[in-house]
């Protein structure tokens, strides 16, 4: 949908009761000519999932929508950003005034039933999916990953089952660098030694190879084309962000950056969102290369933007956050932190969630940046935290892994790993799976709060992981891509 509904007749002002705005909603949704399964997938695609059940249950009025299941939707329905205020406001004064508004409480007290039987649906699911997709070629459409699990940087992945046949695997990547691995269908993205390298997720085996020059940042595959940095300019004359084909390797396009991009891109809205270290975040369309808009910082951009709903959040050196229409740059809000902000921060049900190298969490309301809480373990962060909705997983230089509640920052628990932890913890299946300056990996069970496995490389893990196909896919300052059992620890070594 080009054109955005017309709304300016929807009293939302005016809105006391459930019945009234779930009209308004059935309203927005007629107009913009969208049908149940259409109105899910927009959310998925803009990192906020509402299912299709839940959508019909919605739009029929009978389930009072959660906050940011009501801003996803409608956000899915083509309402801009300027206007999802009126919209929340009206949510608020029904929950108020109304017990069929979910009350805070409750919703604390369920959420984490919630998201365990959303885990458990969505395991199903994927392992219907996947065992189908061994015996046939992958499906037609749209297919996205990112660094951090998408563009709203969670760091939480489907679990997902093992191939019948696989095997753990190594591959030499060159060298060390902190480009973290970025799985997409049967292919591992990973920068090393002077090169992007393509890797068949399956058996290690490499695709392809494109020169890019020093590749830290990871890459955003969506569709067939694959985006990333390159931080060399000393070799190459000039830092750029490209655009590969997938399946050939071959360039697409490139545009040239005034510093290196350690950044990794963000891909939503057919456009590229990638912060560069002369304080730059560029906006690029996604086909050509060319700039759409590009914002100014306060200080080098190294963290990699989130996009949610149509806004762009990055994090600068000189230590703010700063919200931006994804649209034209336009500043939604801005809000000065504690330190340097070189971490990426996961937005997840309409708050966003970000550490700061002074050794602070903080959750801010994604619409408005105030802050809802704060957590401050008094030890550095050098980390993104990862955030399944219920719980927030941060860890720390000093080698700890705490586990705060989402909703409140109260710490549930703390895991002592041992050894300084530079790597972003994610998420899969229960499991919290974390890089330390060790050489290790370790696989946190998040109920028991025990390790489940440790796997020892043979240089320090400062990357990120990934997790797919029931395999955890790192890099290490060895030089090596390793591919581990996510359930055992198994691997090539």
């Amino acid at each position: 949908m080009d054109v955005p509904p017309h709304t300016g007749d929807l009293d939302l002002s005016a809105v006391t009761d459930a019945d009234r705005l779930h009209a308004l909603l059935r309203t927005l949704q007629a107009r913009a000519g969208l049908s149940y399964r259409e109105v899910e997938s927009r959310t998925r695609k803009a990192g906020h999932h509402v299912s299709k059940s839940n959508v019909a249950e919605i739009l029929k009025g009978n389930r009072y929508p959660r906050r940011e299941s009501l801003v996803a939707i409608v956000e899915a329905c083509g309402v801009p950003p300027g206007e999802l205020t009126d919209w929340v406001r009206a949510w608020e004064r029904v929950a108020a005034a109304s017990h069929t508004g979910p009350e805070p409480d409750e919703l604390v007290k369920s959420s984490r039933q919630e998201a365990e039987r959303i885990v458990a649906e969505a395991r199903l699911e994927a392992g219907a999916i996947l065992e189908a997709a061994w015996r046939r070629a992958e499906p037609p459409g749209e297919r996205t990953a990112m660094f951090r699990g998408g563009p709203s940087r969670s760091g939480t992945y489907a679990p997902g089952i093992k191939p019948p046949s696989w095997r753990p695997w190594s591959f030499n990547a060159i060298g060390a660098a902190s480009s973290s691995p970025v799985v997409e269908g049967r292919t591992v993205f990973l920068g090393g030694g002077g090169y992007l390298h393509a890797v068949d997720a399956f058996t290690g085996e490499e695709n392809w190879r494109y020169q890019a020059g020093t590749v830290d940042s990871s890459a955003a595959v969506v569709d067939t084309s694959v985006y990333v940095g390159s931080g060399d300019g000393f070799i190459f004359g000039a830092w750029y962000v490209h655009s590969i084909d997938r399946h050939t390797g071959k360039s697409r396009w490139r545009f040239a950056t005034d510093g290196p991009v350690l950044s990794s891109p963000a891909v939503a809205g057919g456009a590229v969102h990638v912060g560069c270290e002369d304080g730059r975040l560029w906006t690029l369309d996604a086909a050509t290369g060319d700039p759409r808009w590009c914002y100014q910082s306060d200080g080098p951009v190294t963290s990699s933007p989130a996009v949610v709903h149509g806004v762009v959040y990055m994090g600068s050196q000189a230590g703010h956050l700063t919200a931006l229409d994804a649209r034209n740059g336009n500043v939604c809000w801005t809000v000065p932190m504690d330190g340097p902000v070189a971490a990426s921060a996961a937005v997840v049900q309409g708050t966003v969630y970000v550490s700061t190298y002074s050794g602070r969490t903080y959750a801010m309301d994604a619409l408005t940046g105030l802050l809802h809480w704060s957590f401050a373990p008094d030890e550095p962060i050098n980390s993104s935290p990862a955030v399944d909705g219920t719980s927030v997983y941060v860890t720390t230089c000093e080698g700890n892994l705490w586990c705060l509640d989402a909703p409140t920052g109260r710490p549930y628990w703390k895991h002592e790993v041992g050894a300084r932890l530079d790597s972003s913890p994610v998420l899969a299946g229960g499991i919290v799976y974390v890089g330390s300056a060790d050489g290790c990996v370790y696989a946190i069970d998040t109920e028991t709060r025990r390790r489940r496995w440790r796997m020892q490389t043979g240089g320090a893990v400062r990357s990120t992981p990934s997790a797919a196909h029931g395999i955890v896919y790192l890099r290490s300052d060895d030089g090596r891509l390793y591919a581990i059992d996510a359930e055992t620890g198994a691997s090539a070594l």
